[in-house]
């Protein structure tokens, strides 16, 4: 991609970051800031699905593709799982209401606000 185009998404982004990054003054070195990178892009894909979800079906598989990645907890023995179908339903229509979510961190505050307030 050139500098007139849209900003990169995905190895794009990545291969840009790191190559701006150079020279890395060893291997470990050049590791972590690919880490990182990955890291970040991993994060704005979440953000950016999550965003993109217009109902709470489609919300309810972005937070499950990317729960890893947000810090969610969905498993079972969560208190998302403890819901019952319902009230996961109405906490998944608050997210997709809440919208447009910043970063992650906003995900995750609004979607553990979410649940509490079905829980209660």
């Amino acid at each position: 991609p050139s500098e007139d185009s849209d900003p990169a998404t995905g190895k794009w982004a990545v291969y840009e970051e790191v190559f701006d990054g150079l020279p890395y003054a060893s291997e470990v070195e050049l590791k972590a800031a690919f880490d990182d990178v990955v890291a970040d892009e991993l994060e704005a894909q979440a953000v950016a699905v999550v965003n993109a979800a217009e109902d709470a079906s489609a919300m309810s598989a972005a937070l499950l593709a990317y729960a890893d990645i947000l810090e969610i907890d969905v498993g079972e023995g969560s208190d998302y799982a403890a819901l019952e179908t319902e009230k996961q339903l109405l906490a998944l229509e608050a997210m997709v209401s809440g919208q447009p979510y910043v970063d992650v961190a906003a995900v995750k505050t609004a979607f553990n606000a979410a649940v509490a307030a079905q829980g209660e």
